[in-house]
Formats: structure tokens, C-alpha cells, sequence
């Protein structure tokens, strides 16, 4: 099965998009591959439906990888956690319906958590604005298309910082985790120790079948949308599309607040 063979290749959506070349070999694999993934992924569907399916299959795979191999990763483990983890609109939409279905008390904590920190994390950015601009060509936290862009200094600034879903080292969002977080497993025992990325030696285990269902959101998300938004979870709380429902109840839109204590100093 060409599906679960592993892979060196990483290709980010926005190289993909743009048509990065891969060699010759893996091009002959990848769709042979992708062949087989259509064929799992059954009668075709569109938007949420179609994401759903593929996070479905891509824990089926996973389970068929694990009968013949072992990996480090375990339930508590939360090395991978700790890193600018981005996802598409999509991948958004389906989390946020995940939350809304939560029973009331979970649903709030997971809103609040998320919204302290991506507000956190904005006046972070806020703060550091120009040494962050200088290391890359495009940024914005409200409405990303480019963040692939923003080079190493924001990475490195959040890379002791967890995910806005991680709580007590579990995912609270864990049947809907973005497709990057479903892709990340390794077989590096060191990984779990002193080593957190793979910038810093954590040999990642990477399936070709990774590397489709990354490759069929990416496309999905510019057919719905006509561009490619690829924003960091942190950042989706307090983007334009998503603010409301993380700062829905007793007028806590953090724009309007923002403009009001604008507009007190002003008049002061």
C-alpha cells in the first residue's frame, strides 16, 4: 500500500499551491497514493462533509500504520503541543462546531482559554511588531494568507507557549485536531526528553497519505474560498470570521472595547 509508505517530503500548502517540484520518484508514489486515498474516501462530498471523511480516514490509516510499526507518541504526551500549529478555514469551521456541541461548562472553558490567549498572544505581536516584520514579507493576525511567510522569530517566540486547546497536557478539540496535528507522530525516542521540535532534532514520521489529505484541504479551501487562508490557531479567536463566537456573551467584542479606550484617551 502506497498510503502508508513513509516520506521525507514536506510540502506547506502555500508551496503547494504555488507548485513546488518534487523529484520524479516520490511524484510516482504520491499519486499512486492518492489514488488509493480517493478510493478509501468513498462517494465524493464538498466543504465540512469532505474534511470530516478525511480525518476519518486518516485515523483509519494511522490505526493499519500502527499494527506493523511503533511510534513514541502516546495519550498525554504533549511535545508537538508546544509549536505555532496553523490550519485553514475549514479545519476552523469544523472545531468550532465540535466546541458549540460540548456540554455547556466545556464549551466555556475551551472559549475563554482560547480567547486569553490569542489576545495574549496579539499584544505579544502588538509589541514586538517591527522586529517580528523585519523577518518576514507579509504578516497579519486577523486574516492571514501568507503565514508561511513570517519566518522563524514568531515561531521560536511561541514555541514554549501551548496550544489554545491543550489542557492538563490533553487535547480538548481532539476528534476535530487540524490536519498538521493528525500528521505528527514519531519513532525519535528522544522526542518526549529534552528535544520539542523538529528544528532541534526530533526526526519526524511523515505518511505519504499525510501529505494528500493536507493537499486535498489545502485545494477544497481555495475552491469555497478562492484564496488559501492559512491562519495559526492562536490567531483564529480574534479573526475577523471567528471573533463573535469566542467573545459572543455581555459585550465582550474586544474591537469595540478596543475603539472605546481609543476614543476615552482621546478625549482626555
Amino acid at each position: 500500500m502506497y498510503l502508508l509508505q513513509e516520506t521525507q517530503i514536506k510540502i506547506d500548502r502555500i508551496d503547494l499551491v504555488h507548485g513546488l517540484k518534487i523529484s520524479e520518484e516520490e511524484r510516482t508514489i504520491y499519486d499512486k497514493a492518492k489514488v488509493e486515498f480517493l478510493e478509501r474516501l468513498g462517494e465524493p462530498k464538498m466543504g465540512m462533509a469532505l474534511v470530516r471523511d478525511i480525518f476519518r480516514l486518516m485515523d483509519e490509516l494511522t490505526e493499519e500504520y500502527l499494527e506493523e510499526n511503533e511510534i513514541t507518541c502516546h495519550r498525554g504526551c504533549s511535545w508537538c503541543c508546544y509549536q505555532l500549529v496553523c490550519c485553514t478555514t475549514l479545519e476552523m469551521e469544523l472545531i468550532i462546531d465540535y466546541i458549540r456541541l460540548r456540554p455547556k461548562p466545556i464549551r466555556r472553558s475551551i472559549k475563554q482559554k482560547a480567547k486569553n490567549d490569542a489576545l495574549n498572544f496579539y499584544r505579544y505581536y502588538q509589541r514586538n511588531k517591527r522586529n517580528i516584520l523585519a523577518s518576514s514579507s507579509s504578516l497579519a493576525i486577523v486574516g492571514i494568507e501568507r503565514w508561511e511567510d513570517v519566518g522563524q522569530a514568531l515561531r521560536r517566540a511561541h514555541r514554549e507557549r501551548p496550544c489554545v486547546f491543550l489542557d492538563k497536557d490533553l487535547c480538548s478539540i481532539y476528534p476535530v485536531r487540524p490536519v498538521d496535528c493528525r500528521s505528527a507522530k514519531t519513532k525519535d525516542k528522544l522526542c518526549g526528553t529534552k528535544i520539542k521540535t523538529e528544528t532541534e532534532g526530533t526526526k519526524q514520521t511523515r505518511l505519504f497519505s499525510d501529505q494528500i489529505a493536507s493537499d486535498l484541504i489545502t485545494y477544497e479551501e481555495e475552491r469555497i474560498y478562492e484564496k488559501l487562508q492559512i491562519v495559526p490557531l492562536i490567531g483564529w479567536p480574534i479573526s475577523e470570521k471567528f471573533y463573535s463566537f469566542f467573545f459572543s456573551k455581555g459585550g465582550a467584542n474586544w474591537k469595540e472595547k478596543k475603539k472605546k479606550r481609543k476614543k476615552r484617551k482621546t478625549s482626555n
